[in-house]
Formats: C-alpha cells, structure tokens, sequence
C-alpha cells in the first residue's frame, strides 16, 4: 500500500504516471533509509491519508532539485507527475556534469554524512502492521485524490476518527433526548451538557461522576429557554 497512487487505491487502472509515483516513494526511502510510513497501520485509515495529501517526510538534507522532482513525483493529480523521460533527463544531466567537472551539479556531502550517522546509531522502528507484501486490499469510500502543502500540519484521519468517536460516545451515554424532557428539566438538561464539555475537555483527567454534581450556576445573561 504505501508505494501505490492514490488513484491505484481508489480501484483505477495502473498507468505509467501509476508508476512514476511509486518511483517517487521509491527514491525517497533510498535517501532516508526509512520505509515509507514504517511507524503506522497500513490499513484504510492510511489509505484515506494518502488520497487527503499525506506522504512520506523528505530529509532536510535532501538537496532542492531533488526534493522538488521526488515532490512532483508524488503529485496527486497523474498529470502534474513528470514522465520516465523527464525523470531519466534529470539524472543524466547531473551525471554528465559530473563526468565533466567531476562535481555534482549540488552537495550531496551533508546528507551522505547524516544518513551514515543514523544508520548506525538510530534503527527505526516499523509497526506491526506496517505490511510491505503483497496482499488484497478491500478499500472503498476513498474520496478524490488531493495535495496537502503543509505535511508538518497534516491531521490524520486515524486521529479524527478517534475524537469523533469518543464525541459520539460521551453524547449517546450522557447527553438524553432532550425533545422528550419538559420545561422542568431544564436545569438537568443544562447541568448534563455541560458535564459533557468538561468531559470532553479533559477527558483522560476526568472521572464520570454518578449523579452528576451540580455545575455552577450559567451567567444570567446567557439564554436558558429550551423549548
């Protein structure tokens, strides 16, 4: 899974431009020495992921050119990804500057320098159930293939569907069906929902208490009518 296109994951044929993005992941492991998403499931939440812009972190190091052909490689649109020519022109053009100033055209000492530190004194480590076999993948609901600019920032879909559960659950257990109550309950109402924001808030410091304890009184100037 985490050398395949995102279009390959949602069930399109493979194509060449198919295939210029797993040579894209392809050179970027060669330069990290890391196996593309090593330290996470390959499962549909990384699927999801890919399709949303996700891709493997490119070394600090890694020189410019390099960085920018490896990133277009990965485009998530087909047609913005460079052809085997384009991608094969690259490399010639550095070798045959090399051959004649015997200088690659950029610095490839810092990161030669890097990768052997880390090969040997930091090994990484994969999950369990990273997979880097073959296998069938049943995937399905993947939505349309973008880019995400900002990979510091990007929020996992494992991680939003974790806070959306754990939302769902605290309302279904806490919070009751509020067009059944009347006018009596109001102060009920208002003294669950708001047991459910501190819940939530602080969810790993707080214990759901039984009954739930009286919360201080809102300020007079907020709206209490439920209807």
């Amino acid at each position: 899974m985490p050398y395949m296109a995102p279009e390959i994951l949602r069930g399109k044929e493979y194509t060449k431009k198919s295939d210029i993005y797993s040579l894209g992941i392809i050179m970027n492991e060669i330069i990290s020495i890391i196996p593309p998403f090593n330290d996470e499931p390959h499962d549909h939440y990384l699927a999801l992921d890919i399709c949303r812009g996700k891709r493997p972190k490119i070394r600090d190091e890694t020189p410019d050119s390099l960085k920018e052909l490896i990133q277009k490689c990965w485009d998530a649109i087909p047609e913005n990804r460079p052809s085997s020519k384009q991608v094969d022109d690259y490399f010639n053009m550095n070798i045959n500057k090399f051959k004649e100033t015997k200088e690659l055209t950029y610095n490839f000492t810092p990161i030669t320098k890097s990768t052997t530190k880390t090969t040997k004194t930091q090994l990484y480590k994969t999950h369990t159930q990273a997979i880097y076999t073959s296998r069938l993948l049943n995937l399905s609901n993947l939505p349309e293939p973008v880019n995400c600019l900002n990979q510091e920032g990007f929020i996992s879909s494992r991680n939003t569907a974790e806070i959306n559960t754990y939302t769902s659950e605290c309302f279904d257990c806490i919070v009751t069906d509020l067009s059944k109550l009347g006018r009596k309950n109001k102060p009920q109402i208002l003294n669950e929902i708001a047991w459910v924001l501190v819940i939530f808030i602080k969810k790993d410091s707080v214990e759901i208490p039984t009954p739930f304890p009286p919360i201080p009184p809102f300020p007079p100037q907020l709206p209490l009518e439920i209807k």
